[in-house]
């Protein structure tokens, strides 16, 4: 029988206990380990080697594997709040790529039920409202994606709470930067009334500074968790926000992101150089990837190549498109796939039946949330089939292949000036090819052109082209002639593509209003 004896707090245990050294060994291995199930059965935020092993499973979309990893994490220690973060990276990047419907109204739920684990703990750590913050901004995005904007705003209100008031708790806390710099920097590019939805301040100035500095961070340490998102969102931010191409493609070769098995990280660089025109590097990308049956579908990937194939005026194009159209089951991009076949066969082989065929399904399939489909499906409507070589010079313009382009409408001018529609789209994309091409004036002079000829009737063309007077005079340091042509843009009613038009006018006059300032 094992007896306890009283012992005075000055007293040894060891003259306490008359028990034989292996008796004693045992009772204290017993004690010790019951302490530590104690610690451990609290609430606590751990970020461990076999945590950081399962988040990078996720972002690499091997979403089954990392699945079992968290079955196994949550049998060792449930009471790790980090856990949920990864739970909720899992949701998110399922619904986002897939927008499977079904999925959507299953997993839903799951998020107030962390947010209520989340909301019922007090920790003195910073982690705590920021993977809060994390799990509402993620969804947000998903719920946006789901046309639930509502929601999404809520969402967003309540993160930016957080993350500010987990700024003033712990300024030293540098993930917060993470998200903190997108909200910033797109607080005064959004419409009013969203801004008034969803409460968040800032500038893009702000938002720069804090991403910059989160991925100067980044890149001084060897191991970084948040290294790609961070990469991510900076380059975004340079390329979209600040009409920095350079930048945001110098900053890719900085962070030496490898994409050849890391279908984001793909997506990431393919999307830059496509916007860039830069489509041969963007189809390098692509072909060079190399997804596993593990890894979680990722058909957007095909229509980006199909669209590249098409920039390039090659034939490969159609098969990428149509695959897209077979496979992917969400939502978003699918009327812009089917004009996109349609594109092919007016520029390719001037073939009217088919591209009406193909219009035809775009009024059928997908819907019309985003700018892409809404412009799709305006041109279904119309009925009316381009013009096969100013088509042409279009996409090869899109593909940075200005040479090309500017041969196509050349060849074609004497056509195109004898009547005034195509006049407009002409001069609109004379002026955009000769600014690809560093020709400045006799840019200005077309660009100029297509806003007395298109503006009164709200044409895309006459908004597009005041946007790039504004980018133009941005880079010549003519700050206010600049702001007066972003003004001009969002004077412009634009039938197509008005929100990525607008946003983008609304965040130069950010830019060049600091400049005005100054």
């Amino acid at each position: 029988m094992i007896h306890l004896s009283y012992r005075k707090p000055n007293q040894s245990l060891r003259s306490s206990l008359p028990l034989s050294d292996g008796i004693r060994k045992i009772f204290l291995f017993v004690v010790l380990f019951c302490q530590v199930l104690a610690v451990q059965a609290l609430p606590h935020i751990t970020y461990s080697a076999e945590v950081d092993a399962c988040y990078q499973n996720i972002i690499h979309l091997r979403i089954k594997e990392a699945e079992q990893q968290l079955t196994a994490l949550k049998s060792l220690d449930k009471d790790n709040l980090a856990l949920l973060h990864l739970e909720n990276y899992i949701d998110f990047f399922q619904l986002f790529i897939t927008e499977d419907l079904s999925e959507y109204k299953l997993r839903l739920p799951k998020k107030e039920v962390r947010m209520d684990k989340l909301e019922a703990v007090q920790l003195k750590d910073p982690h705590l409202d920021f993977i809060k913050a994390e799990i509402l901004l993620q969804w947000a995005l998903i719920q946006i994606k789901f046309d639930d904007k509502i929601s999404a705003g809520k969402a967003v209100y309540k993160a930016y709470q957080l993350l500010e008031n987990n700024q003033k708790k712990y300024p030293a806390f540098k993930e917060n930067n993470k998200s903190l710099s997108i909200l910033h920097v797109l607080a005064e590019s959004v419409p009013k009334w969203v801004r008034k939805l969803i409460g968040v301040k800032g500038s893009i100035n702000q938002g720069k500074i804090e991403i910059e500095s989160l991925a100067q961070y980044a890149l001084s340490q060897k191991k970084y968790r948040y290294r790609d998102e961070v990469a991510a969102i900076y380059t975004y931010i340079l390329f979209y926000q600040f009409n920095d191409r350079e930048g945001a493609l110098n900053q890719l070769k900085k962070f030496s992101l490898d994409h050849s098995q890391h279908p984001l990280i793909a997506f990431l660089k393919a999307s830059i150089y496509q916007r860039a025109g830069k489509n041969d590097d963007c189809l390098e990308v692509l072909n060079t990837l190399r997804l596993s049956p593990d890894q979680l579908p990722f058909h957007y990937l095909e229509f980006m190549k199909g669209k590249a194939y098409l920039n390039k005026q090659d034939a490969r194009a159609k098969s990428h498109l149509l695959a897209f159209t077979k496979k992917f089951n969400g939502q978003h991009f699918i009327k812009e796939a089917y004009q996109k076949l349609a594109w092919y066969e007016m520029s390719m082989n001037n073939d009217v039946s088919l591209y009406k065929y193909y219009m035809a399904e775009v009024l059928k399939k997908g819907k019309a949330l985003v700018d892409e489909d809404k412009q799709a499906e305006k041109e279904a409507l119309a009925g009316k089939p381009p013009i096969p070589f100013l088509l042409k010079s279009r996409l090869y313009y899109d593909g940075g292949y200005y040479t090309e382009s500017y041969d196509v409408l050349k060849k074609n001018e004497k056509t195109l000036l004898q009547h005034a529609e195509y006049a407009l789209e002409y001069y609109y994309r004379l002026g955009r090819v000769h600014q690809a091409r560093n020709e400045i004036k006799p840019a200005i002079n077309c660009l100029k052109n297509t806003i007395l000829r298109g503006e009164k009737s709200n044409s895309y063309y006459a908004a597009s082209a005041a946007l790039q007077l504004g980018l133009i005079f941005e880079a010549d340091a003519q700050w206010k002639v600049s702001s007066y042509y972003f003004q001009k843009c969002l004077s412009i009613d634009a039938t197509e593509y008005k929100n990525s038009l607008h946003q983008k006018a609304k965040s130069g006059i950010q830019r060049v209003q600091i400049k005005i300032v100054d």
